[in-house]
């Protein structure tokens, strides 16, 4: 006998098994789905009550793992209207996040039923899947063996008349070598197990995003805008860790999380770190997902970044059980809070973020979530707090600390004693350390001794333009940097009693940087950073050199001229 004429003997008497089931219970044909589904999917299967059953002949034992099965056994046709009404009544009937509707059959179920099928459930927000008995290895028969000794026992106990059960073994045996077998297997897994179908398949999908956005320097700048990669070197000393244990402990408590710190003192990175070891759906945005949205939208803004941090398509199927799926957690959330990061809301400063916050806080709190936004302080405290109406928990994020400095100094083979005690201070700024250590030579004493605090700015101001730190370019800003040194300078010439460093800002936006500071008060007043104000000045004298090495010896000259204004009596340069 041929191998095609075995394979359709063996086909024929599983066909026969099955149909030598009851149609319904417990111990029939329904009952074999769903140990067939259980095995396929992990998921506990159980049957529903008899009598109305709401489109369910079985249901997951636990709600949140909610996987809902249809299980028909025709010998003849199946009619449309009959399985079509099952879908919506299942729909009507059945509020659970996640919900699958599987139509198993001992017949072939035509393309025109199949494709209404799928139209039907993407109407009603409900996954659907067929398993028939299609030549030439139907889905039916590779669920059936793929659910091994489970299958090979139930049909040897419950069949009538009942088979031989090591003939029932040899059958499953022959059907599990067809060359098609593994390959339709895999595909059939993997139509169970999508991210829409089940809330813990999205978080391990979820997982698997975060793992590979803050695992890797160039996906994170793709994916987030900044090379939040604070997953790639595992080997770096653990640092932050009262930090993180006070914002881990107040997501425990239900609180939603502002970080406040000035700019480079490491808020982006510690909200990521968060982000990355949540154990639930945790989605991670920049202040630039926002723009242009009205408070109205976040649901879709919401929806959006679930389906494209899941690795879902956004289409509006996919869309429709994301949104059913958040109706459902209002009455029953996830086992573990959906978590959303907000991320340097001061980069984009005209955004009315009192608003959008007040609307993330509500759809979050409904559902059980947390949220998390980055800012600088006297963006958050002038412009966004006294918007709010709910108080968050504000949890402060200094510079290192010099013995976490110095660690991560040692870490790298950097020894303390190559750098002066402005130049240790300076680099207590996480950014600024790493901006440091990214572009100069480790273990090498000449690079870091010749190191000034000017040539770590510079260095910085460049880094800021690459990873879009701030809204002005480097030109802008060196040029307004020149600008206020002119006029300082004129300032110190015309009365030596006038503070020097103080400014209006010519917009409403808040002025927040390494080299700017705002006032205390109404008003848009701030002042220049003793900082901001060596290296103005030194951009000032030299602004030929603004994108040259000569920044490493700015430092002196410009202290002197900041001393000695006469030395700038000459035209400018």
């Amino acid at each position: 006998m041929s191998s095609e004429a075995i394979m359709s003997e063996r086909l024929a008497d599983l066909k026969n098994a099955l149909l030598a089931l009851k149609a319904t219970g417990t111990a029939g044909f329904e009952g074999f789905v769903r140990i067939t589904l259980t095995e396929l999917t992990g998921i506990p299967f159980r049957l529903a009550a008899s009598g109305l059953q709401g489109g369910m002949d079985g249901d997951a034992t636990s709600r949140r793992d909610a996987v809902s099965f249809e299980a028909k056994r025709y010998s003849g046709d199946i009619q449309r209207n009959d399985v079509l009404t099952k879908i919506v009544d299942l729909a009507r009937n059945k509020d659970a996040p996640d919900r699958l509707w599987v139509l198993a059959a001992t017949t072939e179920v035509s393309a025109q039923l199949a494709s209404a099928v799928q139209e039907t459930g993407d109407q009603n927000a409900i996954s659907t899947l067929i398993l028939d008995w299609t030549a030439p290895l139907p889905l039916l028969a590779i669920a059936a063996v793929a659910a091994g000794d489970l299958a090979i026992d139930f049909l040897s106990k419950h069949c009538d008349p009942k088979p031989d059960r090591k003939k029932i073994a040899q059958t499953f045996e022959d059907i599990s070598t067809h060359p098609d077998f593994g390959g339709l297997l895999q595909n059939l897994r993997s139509n169970l197990n999508v991210s829409i179908l089940a809330t813990a398949r999205s978080i391990a999908v979820n997982k698997a995003w975060r793992a590979a956005s803050f695992g890797s320097e160039s996906i994170a700048r793709e994916r987030l805008g900044q090379t939040l990669a604070v997953n790639a070197r595992p080997e770096l000393p653990p640092l932050r860790s009262t930090q993180r244990k006070q914002v881990k402990g107040s997501l425990q408590d239900g609180q939603s999380i502002i970080l406040s710190g000035g700019e480079g003192h490491g808020k982006s990175w510690l909200a990521a770190q968060i982000c990355y070891d949540h154990e639930g759906l945790a989605l991670f945005a920049s202040a630039e997902e926002f723009e242009g949205l009205a408070p109205r939208d976040l649901d879709d803004r919401l929806i959006d970044l679930l389906i494209k941090q899941t690795g879902d398509v956004s289409e509006e199927a996919i869309r429709l059980r994301w949104r059913h799926r958040f109706a459902a957690w209002r009455s029953d959330p996830p086992a573990y809070s959906l978590l959303v990061v907000v991320d340097g809301i001061n980069q984009r400063q005209t955004l009315r973020w009192d608003r959008i916050i007040n609307g993330l806080q509500e759809r979050l709190q409904a559902v059980g979530g947390r949220l998390i936004v980055t800012a600088r302080p006297q963006f958050w405290q002038k412009t966004v707090s006294p918007g709010l109406t709910f108080k968050p928990k504000l949890i402060d994020v200094p510079e290192w600390s010099p013995d976490e400095r110095d660690q991560l100094l040692q870490h790298y083979g950097i020894s303390l004693d190559w750098l002066d005690g402005a130049t240790l201070h300076t680099l207590r700024n996480p950014r600024l350390l790493g901006v440091a250590v990214a572009t100069l030579p480790h273990r090498d004493s000449a690079a870091w001794k010749g190191l000034t605090t000017d040539r770590i700015l510079m260095e910085h101001l460049r880094a800021s333009q690459r990873e879009n730190f701030e809204e002005e370019t480097l030109t802008e800003l060196t040029g307004r940097l020149g600008t206020h040194a002119k006029e300082v300078l004129e300032r110190v010439r015309a009365s030596s009693n006038e503070p020097p460093q103080n400014f209006e800002a010519d917009s409403t936006a808040v002025i927040e940087t390494r080299f700017f500071r705002t006032l205390s008060g109404p008003g848009g007043a701030y002042e220049l950073r003793d900082e901001g104000l060596t290296l103005a000045l030194g951009l000032h004298i030299d602004r030929p050199a603004v994108a040259g090495p000569a920044i490493w010896s700015r430092s002196r000259r410009a202290d002197d001229t900041l001393n000695r204004p006469d030395l700038c009596d000459g035209p400018d340069r």
